[in-house]
């Protein structure tokens, strides 16, 4: 079963797409092992995909000099810079600032550059093309960086060769990948891992 190969292969780990799988998937296996009439056990790895990578590249030296900020904290930097440059209209610089982060996010899952939304871009994305270029010289100036640039960041360190603390990975809960999870499955296993669904 799952819970077996986890509890024998310290070199295996499972993914899942979110907190709320890891925490049910970790309440089963406890409920497995009473089964089982164990006592105690060691408790094995699982975890959302997302917290396990936050913390796996804010140990690489890359992430050891930058400051991995919270949804909350890009909302206030969004929203600051939205206020800054939109005095002459009424907008709801708190929603707008929720809305930026979510585009931001999109663009990274997507793998989408500036060069190719500015052809097409309406005068909503321009504006928005406007605070994203504040908003990442805000990030550089101060080395930080956004809780929707880790995965990129993560495809990156492990395309330059970062050592991983695992060689059998297992996705669970992940029913459409977009295309940067695809590149970091493709990069994880270039790297030798076994990633199983």
């Amino acid at each position: 079963s799952l819970f077996q190969s986890v509890q024998q292969d310290d070199d295996s780990i499972v993914l899942t797409a979110n907190q709320g799988l890891a925490r049910t998937l970790l309440l089963s296996y406890g409920v497995f092992q009473q089964n089982n009439w164990l006592k105690a056990w060691p408790k094995p790895a699982v975890m959302s995909y997302q917290n396990f990578f936050n913390q796996w590249l804010m140990q690489t030296p890359q992430g050891r000099t930058r400051l991995l900020l919270t949804t909350e904290q890009c909302d206030m930097i969004w929203r600051e810079i939205i206020d800054s440059q939109e005095k002459e209209i009424l907008l709801d610089a708190a929603n707008a600032a929720k809305q930026a982060r979510r585009a931001e996010g999109l663009l990274h899952d997507y793998l989408l550059s500036v060069d190719q939304i500015l052809p097409w871009a309406s005068l909503e994305t321009q504006r928005f093309m406007t605070w994203r270029k504040l908003f990442w010289q805000a990030m550089e100036e101060n080395q930080w960086w956004p809780p929707e640039y880790t995965m990129a960041a993560t495809v990156q360190a492990i395309e330059q060769g970062r050592p991983l603390p695992f060689s059998k990975l297992t996705l669970i809960g992940f029913e459409e990948l977009t295309p940067l999870q695809k590149k970091w499955i493709a990069a994880l296993e270039h790297r030798g891992v076994e990633v199983i669904f």
